[in-house]
């Protein structure tokens, strides 16, 4: 009932998202007639003999396992320093995504089972073989990034498995189906990478990219492209009253004294490694392989594993419209404000100073206008005052409620639909009167729900 829409075509770009997840185990209930986790225990965990794993929404599958999982503390340590989670259970709303719990020795179990053709998961050898073949590349290169829903990750060989992280926990399962070794991490911290990617390089080397690249060291006549700028994440709000927040989820990438090393954001480089190959460094033990691509448009798109960074040369621009809005949101409060103090005092005044059957405002070229029509007079430009302030409630109300809930979001649409209109007309209507600022609040207001707010009535 509240899936997103599918916002680009498929192989045009690669956007990780839980929602595969569940249309996945949504699809194995439909075609087996039982339910999700039902089917993972008798055709997974049974076979292999994984007794400590629970599968369900509740956990309730496997006492044991629910048990353990509520004495687990769990942190968080980011910039800001160290918080702790305390026994955090963490659930992810599109079940089964981030729904297993399990200890480490059936995880090992599980690695060993993808490892190796001859475990029993799958009743064809053939059948294991296509689950562990290429489905994606990077670019038009013959490098594979996902392997059925395995990524690709590049140590001293290519390992394929998949990790991830809740709100209190991180994981990793690795393993190389030729050499049939691999790792499996578990840490009790939310978006731990130091452990997850360092440990592996650790055990099993560097990347070693030169079988795509042709060389581990380049020569003095391989320089970068230049893959300066701003990249938005694919993995993002591209359609709809969200899309604002898009343009806080950015991959920023600046140029150093060294053309082939480039610094993104606070932390991290990325390094040139030849034939379009960088490698990502985040600083914290992350290194992972970034493609350099081309899309339809012609934009420099740096291709992850989990997600694509399409290159903006318009973030700035845009970024300066928002800021613009808020900027001019506030200002109108401000004006409103001043000319409601100016009204009461006026009025007060001319109470105080005339008689009762003549009491008018005192304007400064020493005409006077009753209340009313002062009122009157100024209704457009006053109601264009307001317009930007509503705007900006109405985005900071509907912002986290619309994310899953389509009858907020058709309702937020409509706001904006309305006040749109309403402004462009008035605008047209106070160009005529050349009160210039409110003609300016009123189209910046129309132009700023056209770009960003009307979206979402076609999207959802």
């Amino acid at each position: 009932e509240q899936q997103p829409n599918q916002v680009y075509k498929p192989g045009e770009y690669t956007a990780y998202s839980n929602w595969g997840c569940t249309l996945a185990a949504y699809i194995v209930q439909i075609v087996s007639g039982m339910e999700y986790a039902s089917y993972v225990h008798k055709n997974i965990l049974e076979p292999l003999g994984m007794k400590h794993t629970a599968v369900s929404a509740t956990h309730a599958d496997n006492l044991w396992a629910k048990e353990k999982r509520e004495l687990l503390k769990t942190y968080v340590i980011n910039s800001e320093g160290r918080e702790d989670f305390g026994t955090n259970v963490s659930y992810v709303e599109v079940y089964p995504a981030g729904a297993v719990i399990s200890p480490l020795s059936d995880m090992m179990i599980f690695a060993k089972a993808l490892a190796n053709p001859s475990s029993g998961i799958f009743k064809k050898v053939q059948t294991h073989k296509e689950f562990l073949s290429p489905t994606s590349y990077f670019g038009n290169s013959n490098i594979p990034k996902n392997c059925h829903g395995m990524w690709t990750a590049f140590y001293a060989k290519t390992f394929m498995g998949h990790d991830g992280n809740t709100n209190g926990c991180s994981a990793s399962l690795l393993f190389n189906p030729d050499s049939q070794d691999g790792i499996v991490i578990m840490v009790n911290e939310c978006g731990e990478t130091a452990f997850c990617y360092g440990l592996p390089e650790l055990v099993f080397g560097s990347a070693d990219l030169s079988a795509y690249t042709g060389t581990n060291e380049l020569s003095e006549n391989d320089v970068s492209p230049d893959i300066s700028g701003i990249y938005m994440m694919s993995r993002s709000f591209i359609k709809g009253f969200l899309k604002i927040s898009d343009y806080t989820f950015i991959f920023p990438v600046f140029k150093t004294d060294d053309p082939n090393v480039f610094k993104v954001g606070f932390t991290g480089k990325i390094i040139y490694k030849g034939n379009n190959c960088f490698i990502h460094d985040n600083g914290n033990g992350m290194t992972t392989l970034l493609y350099l691509s081309k899309n339809a448009k012609g934009q420099n798109v740096l291709e992850m594993m989990s997600q694509d960074n399409i290159h903006n040369p318009f973030y700035f621009l845009v970024v300066a419209f928002v800021i613009g809005m808020f900027i001019l949101s506030v200002v109108c409060v401000v004006i409103l404000i001043v000319k409601g103090i100016k009204i009461i005092v006026r009025s007060r005044r001319d109470y105080l100073v005339k008689p009762d059957n003549d009491r008018k405002l005192s304007m400064p070229n020493n005409a006077e206008l009753s209340l009313s029509d002062l009122i009157r007079q100024s209704f457009h430009s006053t109601l264009s005052l307001i317009i930007l302030p509503v705007i900006a409630v109405i985005t900071l109300c509907f912002l986290s409620a619309s994310i899953l809930h389509k009858p907020l979001a058709i309702v937020s649409a409509t706001l904006a639909g309305v006040i749109c209109l309403f402004s462009m007309v008035n605008g047209v209507y106070l160009l005529l009167k050349k009160k210039w600022f409110s003609v300016i609040v009123s189209f910046y207001a129309a132009a700023f729900i056209l770009f960003f707010q009307f979206y979402n009535f076609w999207s959802v």
